[in-house]
């Protein structure tokens, strides 16, 4: 049979694989939430504004909130772990889509900025997620573990926008203007990462 350590770096190199996969799904999932809502942000400003002017304030906005979130997410999973960190970081991505979807439906550009700050969190979490896939990697993994997690999130950033005409059905069904579609599908992809 395998000895007390033997055992423990068997179990671990299964954790290790399980979280991998999970960490993975949600990459997918995230990525693609993400990168569709963001391709109509852009719309959606214009669209509030009237004009192209100040358009891509909303990517601004996106990205000034994945940094601050990188900062703020770190000291939460250095205190707390990872996986609190992830949920705070997706959770709060999805009371931003809400605001946004409300800032859009209200004609507010305001509201939706501020939601657009908050959805940027998912940013964050996404690029944290490759520390806990390397946190239970082995040594000489840890690598391969971190590219596995770049290529999920590819995969997603790719599939999302693809994603775009479905969501804006979604979001029409809702009976809510259909560029806020997208949003609405990224709150259950952020669920369900």
């Amino acid at each position: 049979g395998l000895g007390p350590s033997e055992f423990e770096t068997s179990e671990r190199v299964a954790l290790a694989k399980r979280t991998l996969r999970v960490l993975m799904v949600g990459q997918v999932l995230a990525s693609a939430g993400f990168a569709s809502s963001v391709a109509v942000g852009v719309l959606v400003a214009k669209d509030l504004l009237g004009g192209d002017t100040f358009a891509g304030a909303s990517g601004a906005a996106v990205t000034v909130g994945g940094a601050v979130a990188s900062l703020l997410l770190a000291g939460v999973m250095a205190a707390r772990g990872r996986r609190p960190g992830l949920v705070l970081g997706y959770g709060v991505a999805m009371i931003g889509a809400l605001i946004i979807v409300f800032g859009a439906q209200q004609r507010s550009f305001a509201v939706f900025i501020l939601g657009s700050l908050l959805f940027g969190q998912a940013q964050g979490a996404n690029q944290l997620a490759r520390y806990a896939a390397a946190d239970l990697a082995p040594a000489d993994q840890r690598a391969s573990y971190i590219s596995n997690l770049l290529f999920a999130s590819t995969f997603g950033g790719v599939l999302g926008p693809l994603l775009v005409g479905p969501a804006q059905r979604v979001g029409a069904a809702l009976g809510l203007w259909k560029l806020t579609g997208p949003y609405i599908v990224a709150i259950g992809f952020f669920a369900v990462a």
